[in-house]
């Protein structure tokens, strides 16, 4: 993948692997469907190299009723938004270069009906820091949130589930909300727990 790539869709699925190539500036990855599933993966050849490069992405995924599943690269100022009204998000978010880059990354994800699970890992050293990242993940309608984050994570990260939904934080952090009609999470790592909160 180099500058740009968008693929765009209303019945048919929507199946890949990108390889990233270095290079200035940022890379944009935007994939659309109405009633189709989007898959997105990172292709073996990629993973196998020494010198795996990387750039500023911004990934956009949107999609009516088709399910997502999406493994995304994401870092050094770069964004990745995946937006499904019916359709499930599974997505595993591998994020690199923010614990030596002032460049703040931003994950939104957000969904109506469609549950989402989202990982968030740190790509490269298991010891490496993820931080300058921002990330808000929001449930319209009754969809649930499952969240996963590595410890590697510092951060804040905000969630909007409404009173119907369900939203479970995995990883280290400390939840705090009060609202009446909707659950609006503020997640902060500066305590680090090994916990799974669930929230009815």
């Amino acid at each position: 993948m180099h500058d740009r790539l968008e693929l765009s869709t209303t019945t048919g699925n929507i199946d890949i692997e990108i390889d990233p190539t270095p290079g200035n500036g940022t890379s944009e990855l935007i994939l659309t469907s109405s009633t189709g599933a989007i898959k997105v993966g990172i292709s073996e050849s990629w993973w196998r190299r020494k010198d795996r490069a990387l750039r500023s992405i911004r990934t956009e995924i949107k999609t009516v009723q088709g399910n997502v599943y999406a493994r995304v690269l994401l870092g050094d100022g770069g964004s990745a938004s995946v937006y499904s009204v019916s359709g499930a998000q599974d997505l595993r978010i591998y994020v690199y270069n923010t614990d030596v880059s002032d460049n703040v990354a931003e994950l939104i994800t957000t969904s109506h009906i469609g549950d989402q699970l989202v990982a968030v890992t740190s790509f490269g050293s298991l010891d490496s820091t993820i931080s300058s990242l921002k990330a808000q993940h929001s449930s319209l309608g009754t969809a649930n949130v499952d969240l996963q984050y590595s410890h590697a994570w510092r951060g804040e990260l905000h969630a909007l589930v409404s009173d119907v939904g369900h939203l479970d934080v995995q990883g280290a952090a400390r939840l705090v909300f009060d609202k009446k009609d909707v659950k609006e999470v503020l997640v902060s790592s500066h305590l680090p727990m090994d916990r799974h909160d669930p929230i009815i």
